[in-house]
């Protein structure tokens, strides 16, 4: 059988709805989905309707969590050896934020993305994520497997910040006019242990 459909959901409980097509990623995600999707396939079973399927949306998640990640800490911690600057990170500063450094999970205020869906592949090229002590914007693909190759830039808080820089002042070489530290990576593999590549050339 073939399908074409519009869908609308508005605060869906996005675990239940992954649970409910048997996806991987049920066991890694938490939060209410809201957005907007059309999309085409064919077949009689989700996993022989994956590879078929086309289509586009846009999408917006409140009040999330990505369960076993967090991408932010692993490339801020791996930020070391900076001409000027050494470390990123002084360690006064992540004994003071473990919300941020020593949690295994990811808490996200908000995210929003506009997204190609081809297969089981989902591509974006604007997705915005908020959290306490950062934003992140993404540019690539993860798909329904858990695969995931993307590029993207971590914009710390001013106030966090100004917090790294008065324990470490050459920090400063590494914001950016609206006085942000500002740090580009790689995140690419296997989620919930992809491989976070930093880049601050």
């Amino acid at each position: 059988p073939q399908f074409g459909l519009n869908l609308s959901a508005n605060n869906i409980d996005l675990q239940q709805a992954l649970q409910s097509q048997k996806a991987k990623a049920a066991d890694m995600i938490r939060g209410a989905l809201t957005g907007q999707v059309q999309v085409s396939g064919a077949g009689p079973k989700f996993d022989q309707i994956k590879p078929t399927l086309k289509g586009n949306g846009r999408a917006s998640i409140a009040n999330a969590k990505l369960i076993g990640v967090n991408v932010a800490a692993d490339a801020l911690k791996k930020v070391q050896n900076l001409p000027a600057i050494g470390d990123l990170i002084p360690a006064s500063v992540v004994q003071r934020h473990p919300e941020l450094f020593s949690n295994p999970d990811t808490d996200i205020r908000s995210a929003t993305l506009t997204f190609l869906l081809q297969g089981p592949k989902i591509t974006t090229h604007d997705l915005l994520v908020q959290t306490q002590d950062y934003s992140l914007t993404g540019d690539g693909w993860f798909d329904m497997d858990k695969n995931i190759d993307m590029l993207i830039r971590l914009l710390l808080t001013r106030q966090l910040t100004q917090e790294i820089i008065a324990a470490k002042k050459n920090v400063v070489y590494v914001t950016n006019r609206q006085g942000q530290v500002d740090v580009g990576a790689r995140v690419s593999g296997k989620l919930p242990k992809p491989s976070v590549m930093p880049d601050v050339q």
